[in-house]
C-alpha cells in the first residue's frame, strides 16, 4: 500500500483546469462537454467554471474595452500572478490564463475586474 496522499477534490479540479488552460494556450482548446465527460466526479465545478467563461462573452469593441485592454498584456505581472493570455472579456472585465508564482507554481483562470 502506497503512502502518496491522496489529492483533494480541490488540487484535483485545480490540476484539470490547468490542463485545460494549457490547451486553450496550445490554441487546442478541448470541447466543454467532452471535456466534463473526462473528468465525472468534477462535473459540476467544471459546469460552473465553463458557465463562468460563458458569462464573458467578448463584447463589441469600444473605446472603454480597448482601454481596458490596452493597460494590461502578456508579459503583465499582477502580484503573484503572470498574464499569459486573455480567455474571455465581457462589461465587467476579463480573463486570463495566468502563471501563479506562489505560493504554489501553477495555471489559473484570473478574473480581471474593472475599475468603477
Amino acid at each position: 500500500m502506497s503512502n502518496a496522499p491522496i489529492p483533494s477534490k480541490s488540487e484535483e479540479l485545480n490540476a484539470v483546469i490547468a490542463a485545460y488552460l494549457q490547451a486553450v494556450e496550445q490554441g487546442t482548446p478541448p470541447d466543454q462537454e467532452d471535456f466534463i465527460k473526462q473528468h465525472p466526479l468534477l462535473e459540476s465545478e467544471l459546469r460552473t467554471f465553463f458557465s463562468d467563461l460563458v458569462k464573458l462573452p467578448l463584447p463589441e469593441t469600444d473605446d472603454a474595452t480597448e482601454d481596458f485592454a490596452a493597460s494590461y498584456d502578456s508579459s503583465r505581472v499582477i502580484g503573484n500572478y503572470e498574464l499569459v493570455q486573455r480567455i474571455g472579456s465581457g462589461g465587467m472585465g476579463e480573463v486570463w490564463v495566468a502563471k501563479q508564482s506562489k505560493p504554489v507554481k501553477r495555471r489559473v483562470a484570473l478574473k480581471l475586474i474593472k475599475a468603477g
